[in-house]
């Protein structure tokens, strides 16, 4: 579940720091660029 601060503007998930979420972004987003770069390699 995701939690947004509007006072501070801090996005909060249960049980997880915001750190942490960054770090699952920027994995997704390496893991998508990732796939994306193959496919077009395969092309």
């Amino acid at each position: 579940m995701l939690f947004f601060d509007a006072d501070n503007g801090i996005v909060r998930m249960q049980g997880c720091t915001l750190l942490q979420l960054c770090i699952n972004y920027v994995k997704k987003v390496n893991e998508k660029t990732l796939i994306a770069t193959e496919e077009r390699v395969e092309l």
